[in-house]
């Protein structure tokens, strides 16, 4: 089947309805989604590893921001002697 799937690729001129509404059935066939997406192992991967992306962003960003009021804070103490 995927011999025919290249074929079509490789010739899209040639009239090719017959095979191409083939690979469409096997496709569909071998590659189907059963119940909800969110079921899936893999989605729920994606979703688990975005969340810890975004954590640690957020995180990022907390030090990011803790250690600029430090560095001001050291400035200030610096200029005004505090």
């Amino acid at each position: 089947m995927m011999n025919k799937i290249h074929h079509i690729l490789e010739n899209p001129r040639e009239d090719n309805g017959k095979i191409f509404f083939q690979a469409i059935q096997f496709m569909a066939i071998h590659f189907a989604v059963v119940g909800p997406v969110e079921a899936d192992p893999e989605y729920q991967l994606i979703v688990d590893s975005n969340n810890m992306a975004v954590q640690i962003d957020n995180e990022t960003s907390k030090l990011h921001t803790h250690l600029h009021m430090n560095d001001l804070l050291q400035v200030y103490t610096y200029m005004y002697g505090w």
